[in-house]
């Protein structure tokens, strides 16, 4: 079964702590015209005392995406439906080796 993983951590500040906020990567093809995943969850800064910084984990498993083309693809990752970072993927189209000939 093709799947990939998604993994992404986010920084927060003592600022932000119990903030709720709506978390959203979105997989686009090369001339950002078409959606290929949407992965979104509702999520909240833990609040610790005495850290000057906490980290949120994001994993998601990605079962059977189908990229229509070879090329280069976009992740962006989303915050309160505001882009903040975009990574590529460089999809390449691989040809199966012929089978030997029988003899």
């Amino acid at each position: 079964m093709p799947e990939m993983y998604v993994v992404c951590q986010l920084a927060a500040s003592p600022a932000e702590y119990g903030r709720k906020f709506h978390f959203a990567i979105k997989l686009i093809d090369q001339d950002a015209t078409q959606e290929i995943v949407k992965l979104a969850s509702n999520a909240t800064v833990p609040t610790k005392t005495g850290v000057r910084q906490q980290h949120l984990n994001f994993l998601f498993k990605l079962n059977h995406v189908r990229f229509p083309a070879p090329g280069v693809y976009e992740f962006t990752i989303l915050i309160d439906n505001d882009p903040k970072r975009s990574i590529p993927i460089f999809v390449n189209q691989i040809e199966e080796p012929e089978p030997p000939p029988s003899t």
